[in-house]
């Protein structure tokens, strides 16, 4: 439950934030060209590909999010052969972060302060406003999956190949700390 909610949140917070994001990755962009010296010119057309496959990348990154729908991109497979099929789409490794977000998840829940049970529950789950709190926290502890795989593996190994999603998950990962 609390992962759905986290989705949902972030969903939320980069549909509100969706300008903010789009006006971070010209700029983020312009830096990491001049930084990285891939030969690219701000005012050229290649320029303008990486950040028109960008900012597109934005739409994609909160429809991956949308709790309306989502359930249907891997409709009829299994886990594993969701994530396997993920793998072979993505240049990047996320599981351990997946893994640390489900920790994450955990102990959050773990930590949360007891709710009054009905007669027949043991352990009731908590309620809609406490699940916004605890992916609030979860957003905050982890930020937006798969972000940090995005960003490491650029950094690890910078390639053009691999710069609009990095810029992607930079701007971000900049929008949600600033909330």
């Amino acid at each position: 439950m609390l992962l759905n909610a986290y989705l949902e949140r972030l969903h939320e917070r980069l549909e509100e934030t969706k300008t903010d994001c789009l006006a971070k990755i010209e700029d983020i962009l312009k830096q990491e060209l001049a930084k990285q010296d891939f030969g690219e010119e701000p005012e050229g057309e290649r320029f303008q590909a990486y950040l028109e496959a960008a900012q597109s990348f934005v739409a994609e990154r909160i429809e991956m999010y949308n709790p309306i729908g989502v359930q249907y991109v891997y409709d009829g497979i299994s886990g594993a052969e969701a994530i396997e099929l993920d793998m072979q789409l993505n240049w990047y490794d996320s599981r351990a972060e997946y893994e640390e977000l489900k920790e994450a998840a955990r102990a959050i829940l773990a930590n949360a302060p007891p709710r009054a049970a009905e007669p027949q529950e043991e352990n009731p789950p908590p309620g809609a406003a406490e699940l916004q709190e605890m992916a609030e926290e979860l957003i905050g502890r982890c930020g937006a999956y798969p972000d940090r795989s995005i960003i490491e593996g650029y950094e690890n190994e910078p390639a053009l190949r691999k710069l609009p999603d990095y810029i992607v998950a930079k701007s971000i990962e900049e929008v949600l700390r600033c909330r």
